[in-house]
């Protein structure tokens, strides 16, 4: 029974390497969080400092939509060679976004990607499509993570997206 017992951990143990390879493909989840510029007398426990071109921004801790909000992904190459992506959101997604953008016109949002600040996004006129975006800075594991969890648009596909 015992040498059954090291041959069943032998055999485990040779399985790993494997496991750990296929599991290094698998593109990682992305975590996307739209979040509002603060002043940083708002609130300390609803405020937060994020480091945005070597200086201090403050912004709510609450974020404006996720990626939880997100049922579209439109994947396209930045002028600046990074990636960019449209997001399609759903209708609690779509009514947030509606009403930042009439409450908050004139104001910033930042767009976050797995913690990392990736671009500011002005609020400049009223969004009412439910569609955001991130017009840049996005990496293609990023954009291949999303596109494992989020339907690619159909006009996505024909324009050469992924």
């Amino acid at each position: 029974m015992f040498r059954s017992l090291i041959a069943v951990g032998v055999l485990a143990l040779a399985a790993v390497p494997s496991l750990l390879l296929a599991g290094a493909k698998k593109a990682p989840n992305v975590a996307v969080q739209f979040v509002l510029q603060a002043d940083q007398r708002d609130g300390t426990p609803f405020v937060r400092p994020i480091q945005w071109q070597g200086r201090v921004v403050y912004v709510s801790k609450i974020s404006v939509v996720t990626e939880h909000d997100f049922t579209g992904l439109f994947p396209y190459r930045a002028a600046d060679g990074s990636f960019a992506a449209a997001f399609r959101l759903n209708d609690p997604g779509r009514l947030a976004l509606q009403t930042i953008s009439v409450a908050k016109r004139g104001g910033r949002m930042y767009a976050i990607v797995n913690g990392r600040v990736v671009t500011p996004i002005a609020i400049d006129r009223i969004v009412s499509d439910g569609i955001i975006s991130i017009p840049l800075g996005l990496t293609e594991l990023e954009i291949r993570g999303l596109g494992d969890r989020i339907p690619v648009m159909p006009e996505a596909k024909k324009a050469g997206g992924l």
